[in-house]
């Protein structure tokens, strides 16, 4: 009987450490071509960068931004002009510059105008949006300049405004905030954008925030500060509201520092608006309202009339 033929063997299969470093050689020869690639690449940018970044399709001008927020009607200033003027000084603005928006945002922010920044979203191939927050005037106080008075416009929070926006030319718009008066300091520095420093200040505009646009309806002419010295009939917390013929309104402390029973600020408003309305002209100035008013006590339902102190 012939013998049987055995099978020829299989090759053996390549063991984990050869399969490795077979592909393993394919990797790092992947990964040099990766790197050459880009290393071109980088060299090429770096050859070409400057003129395709100063190239007119790239270039954020003012035309390029574009600010979502309304301009008020108290802002004059050309905002978007200074930004860019601000934002240039380390290098033209690129809609390819990484940090484009972080630029934009910090001169935003650093504008006499504004208060906060929402937004700086950047869009190909040169355009940038921008939502912001202004700042608001609420008042002007009267402060002496030498002999003569002049007044500095504040926010709500006693922050001193570009004043230059309220003179001149744009006088007339000084006359839209009810003023402050019997400010015995003045502010720490006259730049925008900077606190007044003082707390009667402070709940002036407070004070004046509350009432907003009512004042010129109402008749008044004022808001008196309390007077840190001297003879006074009520004591140095106490601000009070002239109107145009020299009626006096008691209004009591600033805004979120009343006694306990003295009304808070939206219900001294609602108190004045109720007064106001019992007369035809919706006046406080109305010859038929009191010499003074009082407005301290919740429960007083009828304005109270007394004599009146020497007020500015």
């Amino acid at each position: 009987m012939a013998g049987k033929k055995s099978k020829p063997t299989a090759p053996a299969e390549p063991g984990i450490v050869h399969q490795f470093f077979v592909r393993g050689r394919w990797l790092i020869v992947a990964a040099m071509f990766v790197a050459v690639f880009a290393a071109g690449w980088h060299f090429a940018w770096n050859r070409v960068r400057e003129h395709v970044v100063s190239s007119g399709e790239y270039v954020v001008r003012a035309k390029d931004i574009k600010i979502l927020t309304p301009l008020p009607a108290w802002i004059h200033t050309p905002i978007v002009d200074d930004v860019i003027k601000n934002a240039s000084l380390n290098g033209p603005l690129t809609i390819l510059d990484e940090d484009l928006t972080k630029r934009l945002a910090n001169a935003f922010s650093e504008h006499r105008w504004v208060a906060s920044v929402h937004r700086v979203r950047k869009q190909l191939p040169s355009r940038v949006e921008v939502e912001l927050t202004y700042l608001q005037p609420v008042a002007m106080v009267e402060v002496l300049d030498g002999n003569s008075p002049a007044l500095l416009a504040i926010d709500a929070n006693g922050i001193l405004l570009d004043s230059k926006e309220f003179s001149g030319q744009y006088l007339t718009e000084s006359k839209r905030y009810i003023p402050i008066k019997g400010i015995q300091s003045t502010p720490h520095s006259l730049s925008a954008k900077q606190a007044w420093g003082d707390v009667y200040v402070t709940g002036a505009a407070q004070i004046a925030k509350a009432i907003g646009d009512r004042w010129q309806p109402w008749g008044l002419r004022c808001i008196v500060a309390p007077q840190r010295g001297g003879a006074q009939e009520f004591d140095i917390y106490t601000y009070q509201l002239l109107t145009r013929s020299g009626k006096q309104i008691v209004w009591g402390r600033a805004p979120g520092n009343e006694p306990k029973g003295e009304p808070n600020a939206a219900g001294k408003v609602a108190m004045l608006e109720q007064i106001a309305a019992r007369v035809k002209s919706g006046s406080l100035d109305d010859p038929q309202m009191p010499a003074l008013i009082d407005i301290r006590d919740a429960a007083v339902s009828s304005p109270r009339t007394a004599e009146r102190s020497q007020l500015p």
